[in-house]
């Protein structure tokens, strides 16, 4: 009988033993630190519609889209800034571009804010758009890999 208590003494010493070592330790059976509850900011960019309005011989074409930005994180962030451009290279050999920045609204955890915009494009060749929401790092974050979003397409 004192060889059965004395193996699950034993075994309850060991197995409690592991309970207190961290990540760090080489046994690697402790259960992992999970990460505070943080914002997670994400954008993307959505073409909604192109329109051809070429007439005469002329060539232009309108091409609405969407930034959107959505916080996939479990807490709300912080008003941050935002960064977008767009760009086109003509098949002629020129093009043009422009950007500039804006602030975010503080988002809620799952909620999202979208700007609809537009560009006009007189030429055949390629159109291309980006977004960055937090683009000074000013808000530590889930993930910070996913704070970019990138289109292009070939009118």
């Amino acid at each position: 009988m004192k060889s059965w208590l004395m193996i699950v003494v034993v075994v309850l010493a060991v197995a409690s033993a592991f309970l207190f070592f961290d990540d760090n330790s080489s046994v690697g059976l402790a259960p992992p630190k999970y990460k505070a509850g943080l914002a997670d900011l994400t954008a993307n960019i959505s073409i909604n519609n192109v329109v051809n309005n070429s007439v005469n011989g002329s060539v232009q074409f309108l091409i609405n889209y969407s930034i959107t930005y959505k916080n996939i994180g479990n807490v709300a962030s912080s008003n941050v800034t935002a960064f977008s451009g767009n760009s086109m290279s003509c098949n002629g050999g020129w093009g043009s571009g422009g950007g500039g920045s804006s602030q975010i609204p503080a988002l809620n955890p799952n909620q999202i804010i979208t700007y609809p915009t537009y560009k006009i494009m007189s030429c055949y060749g390629l159109w291309s758009a980006n977004a960055m929401v937090d683009s000074t790092n000013a808000l530590s974050e889930l993930r910070e890999d996913n704070n970019n979003a990138n289109i292009s397409i070939s009118i």
